[in-house]
């Protein structure tokens, strides 16, 4: 499960990460010729996308450290040490980069992350976005003690320029066009399959995700930047009619029936979770510092609700209608992501990484006096890949996810036992997406979630189209010598 692999100075080793995100990533060093890994800093919250030191004693990395929780570029000496802060998250946001670290992944952007070292070694090439836009920036490091001391933008294009590689006084990187819209599949549960061909939901936008879609298919809420800042929008699927129904960024759920969304918004007040009709007025608010919600009871009374602090994650159900909280699903050392409700409202489902790279789904009964065990939870795939966001079909007998276990990022299903809710045979293909310019690789996990109503299972797309340009050192920054 190795991902962005780099060979050391010398050719002899090489270093690599695993997982999806700077949150639960992981950073390993393997002698070239192969042998036991060698984990890097495994006591950090999160750590991605090693870089060598041009000396090859060392690695810079993004990372989140324990127990405050820090985003910054690490410095650590490779055969083991204390890691030492760069300072760099700092200046990049003093540019006005916002580095979120569910933004940090392996996909083919690679933003904010230390990418190259000019050829003198001076500083580090990285893709930063500003605004919409994604352009190359390098960030001066001290030789000494590694400290950023210095941040310039090197490229000024209107697309997203990511995945710089350095050469001599040279820089080649690519100038890509992102486009993320909200597909649909229509599919008949009892089978386990497609009943047609995916068809795209909304109109698409740089960044669009985050979907959910009533239990009858007819209304779908989701997150979108056309408008030119991330808002909430509400989609009448029989009318085709579109609306906002927040003027600031925020991670939605609408209830089974279609009339309520929840969200938790992610500016200004940013830890108070909100309600809102789906028709549009005036927002509700809920309860402060308590997660964001990731599924409603089946009769929308209930709100499970998700949250994580510097070392782990927790579930609880809101009551709606007297605001008491109750812990659901939780765990002292592993993150347990995107509960859901079954039909019934007795079971729930979830995710939770059991392993550096490997991320496993979940059942657990619904409701207990106290959160079930570890032990008790009920194993729903073999831990071996990465599967996550499990949804219920409209009956409760099946489990649609989205899976990393074919080397692509691909829609399958699990049948359970009607009353055990244990796996019946193994997961089954739903949907592959193989494509290089069109399917969920390059989805950003802070975008990405599937639901399912009646007739359809709804996902992110990402469509991606772009070219390799060249530029020199010096060269005006809107001016590439060629491509």
């Amino acid at each position: 499960h190795g991902r962005r692999p780099v060979f050391s100075p010398d050719g002899r080793s090489i270093a690599y990460w695993v997982g999806e995100n700077l949150v639960g990533g992981r950073i390993f060093v393997v002698a070239a010729h192969g042998g036991e890994p060698l984990a890097v800093q495994s006591g950090f919250h999160g750590a991605i996308c090693p870089l060598w030191t041009p000396d090859g004693k060392g690695l810079l990395f993004a990372g989140i450290d324990r127990p405050r929780g820090r985003i910054d570029w690490w410095f650590t000496p490779v055969q083991g040490g204390t890691a030492a802060a760069t300072g760099a998250v700092e200046l990049m946001r003093g540019h006005g980069m916002e580095v979120n670290p569910l933004v940090l992944t392996s996909t083919a952007t690679n933003l904010f992350i230390p990418s190259e070292w000019k050829s003198d070694g001076s500083a580090v090439v990285f893709s930063g976005i500003t605004g919409s836009t994604s352009n190359l920036w390098e960030i001066s490091l001290s030789p000494g003690n590694r400290q950023a001391t210095a941040i310039r933008r090197l490229s000024s294009g209107t697309s997203f320029e990511v995945q710089p590689a350095t050469a001599g006084s040279a820089v080649a990187f690519a100038s890509c066009a992102y486009k993320l819209a909200i597909w649909s599949l229509p599919f008949r549960p009892d089978e386990i399959r497609a009943a047609g061909e995916m068809q795209p939901l909304t109109q698409g936008a740089p960044q669009e995700g985050i979907p959910s879609v009533s239990a009858d298919g007819k209304r779908l809420v989701f997150v979108s930047n056309r408008a030119g800042v991330r808002q909430i929008w509400m989609r009448d699927l029989n009318l085709g009619k579109e609306t906002t129904l927040t003027a600031t960024p925020g991670y939605p759920r609408i209830s089974p029936d279609g009339s309520t969304v929840a969200y938790r918004a992610l500016a200004g007040d940013g830890n108070a979770l909100y309600t809102v009709p789906a028709t549009g007025g005036l927002p509700e608010k809920q309860c402060e510092n308590c997660g964001g919600p990731a599924d409603f009871s089946p009769d929308g009374a209930g709100l499970l609700l998700h949250f994580t602090d510097s070392t782990n994650s927790k579930t609880a159900v809101l009551d709606l209608r007297t605001g008491a909280r109750a812990a659901a699903i939780e765990h002292s050392q592993s993150i347990v992501a995107q509960p859901h409700f079954s039909p019934d409202g007795r079971w729930i489902a979830f995710h939770s990484h059991v392993g550096p790279g490997l991320v496993r789904l979940f059942v657990a009964p619904f409701p207990r006096a106290s959160p079930p065990q570890p032990k008790d939870w009920i194993p729903v795939t073999e831990g071996n890949t990465i599967d996550r966001d499990a949804c219920w079909s409209p009956d409760g007998s099946v489990l649609y996810f989205h899976s990393e276990r074919d080397g692509f990022r691909c829609l399958w299903a699990q049948r359970l036992h009607p009353v055990t809710k244990r796996p019946v045979a193994a997961p089954a293909s739903v949907l592959h997406l193989h494509s290089r310019r069109r399917g969920m690789r390059n989805v950003p996990i802070g975008l990405l979630a599937i639901s399912v109503a009646r007739d359809k299972i709804v996902f992110p797309v990402s469509e991606v189209t772009g070219d390799i340009w060249r530029m020199e050192w010096g060269e005006t920054a809107s001016s590439p010598a060629g491509r």
